[in-house]
C-alpha cells in the first residue's frame, strides 16, 4: 500500500484541502481472478430482471474481499451496490468490468465515489459495448470461422475444419476478453487520478444522465 493524494472538491466544486489516504492495491492474480469469474460464470443465475447481474457481483467477490476485507459491513454493502440490473454482451462488454474494479479500488482508497457514479458509468458502457459485440462476434467472426473450417472439411471430409473452428474461436474471443477487461481497468485507474482534480460532482452527474 501507498500513499494517495487527492484534491477533495468542496460545495461549489472547486478544489479543497489536500487528503492524503491509505491506497489499497489488487494483484495481477486479483485481477486474473475476477476475469475467470466472468468467463465461466458470466449468464449463471441469469434472470429477466436482473440479467447478468448475479455473475457481475460473484466476479466482483474476490474483489470486494480484497480492497475491504477488514470491513464486512463494507463488503455487504458493495455487493449490493452491483445487484443491480445489468445486461451486455460477454466478451466485448467486459470493459465496464474493468473499469468498474478501478472504481471500486479507488473508491477503497478515499476517493469521492458514490454509488450513482460506479452504476452510472456501468450502464454508460454496457449498451455501446453490447451493440458492438453482438455485431461483431454472432454477426462477422462466428460467421467467417465457419465459413473456414467449412472450406477446410468441404468435399474432403477432414476433421480440420472443426478442429480449426474449435481452437480457433476460443483464442480469438479469450484473448479480446481478456485485453478489454484490463485495457478497461488500466483506464479506470488512470481516469480517476485525472477526475480526482477535475471536480467528482459535475463527473457523477454527467455519468448519470448518460447512464
Amino acid at each position: 500500500m501507498s500513499d494517495l493524494t487527492l484534491q477533495q472538491p468542496d460545495d461549489k466544486g472547486h478544489e479543497g484541502a489536500v487528503a492524503t489516504q491509505t491506497e489499497k492495491t489488487l494483484s495481477r492474480s486479483d485481477l486474473n481472478r475476477a476475469w475467470w469469474i466472468w468467463t465461466f460464470f458470466n449468464l449463471s443465475a441469469f434472470s429477466m430482471e436482473r440479467m447478468q447481474a448475479p455473475a457481475f457481483v460473484y466476479m466482483m467477490s474476490p474483489i470486494m474481499k480484497r480492497l475491504y476485507g477488514d470491513n464486512p459491513e463494507e463488503i455487504k454493502s458493495a455487493l449490493k451496490r452491483h445487484m443491480v440490473f445489468f445486461n451486455t454482451e460477454p466478451q466485448t462488454g467486459v470493459i465496464a468490468h474493468g473499469v468498474t474494479v478501478a472504481l471500486e479500488q479507488q473508491r477503497a482508497s478515499g476517493a469521492p465515489i458514490n454509488d450513482e457514479m460506479i452504476n452510472g458509468i456501468k450502464a454508460g458502457i454496457m449498451g455501446p459495448m453490447a451493440g458492438i459485440g453482438d455485431s461483431m462476434i454472432p454477426g462477422t467472426l462466428i460467421p467467417i470461422l465457419l465459413a473456414i473450417g467449412i472450406s477446410l472439411s468441404q468435399g474432403t471430409g477432414s476433421a480440420l475444419g472443426p478442429i480449426f473452428y474449435i481452437i480457433a474461436y476460443p483464442v480469438i474471443i479469450l484473448s479480446v476478453s481478456y485485453y478489454l477487461f484490463m485495457f478497461g481497468y488500466r483506464y479506470g485507474m488512470s481516469s480517476m487520478r485525472e477526475l480526482a482534480q477535475a471536480g467528482f460532482r459535475r463527473i457523477t452527474s454527467s455519468f448519470a444522465v448518460l447512464g
